[in-house]
């Protein structure tokens, strides 16, 4: 009887969770990704050269559409614009500004709905939604 009863709890936190964390996020959750001085912009293009099968690169090898950033306004900062245009002119390898992980997650992502950040982050927060219903269990 107890097994059951962990396995309702847990669903329920899942679900409550998942409804709750997409409420709270769904004015952040478009298309695109915000190209800034975070490492979002790093993930989704090694992510998006992983997809395309050019190996751990953060450099524009595809056109910069592809990757499917924000557009970046003419009043961004000079840091902004700075790290856009070394993202535009670079074709290094880089396997050490991000843990190789997340990226090679978001290249699975990738293969199976597209180029599609909005699909990659329900992804992430079906895997927080995750971790809040195991609670119960650890």
């Amino acid at each position: 009887m107890k097994k059951p009863a962990l396995l309702i709890i847990c669903a329920t936190i899942f679900f409550l969770s998942f409804i709750y964390i997409f409420w709270v996020h769904q004015h952040n959750l478009s298309d695109t990704v915000s190209f800034s001085i975070g490492d979002q912009w790093n993930y989704q293009a090694l992510a998006v050269n992983l997809y395309m099968g050019h190996g751990y690169k953060d450099a524009a090898i595809e056109k910069p559409a592809k990757y499917k950033f924000d557009d970046i306004s003419e009043d961004a900062t000079y840091a902004i614009r700075h790290i856009y245009d070394k993202f535009l002119k670079n074709k290094k390898d880089n396997f050490f500004a991000a843990a190789p992980g997340y990226p090679f997650f978001l290249a699975l992502v990738y293969k199976i709905c597209g180029i599609n950040p909005l699909a990659a982050k329900i992804a992430n927060i079906i895997l927080l939604a995750i971790c809040a219903s195991w609670l119960p269990i650890i």
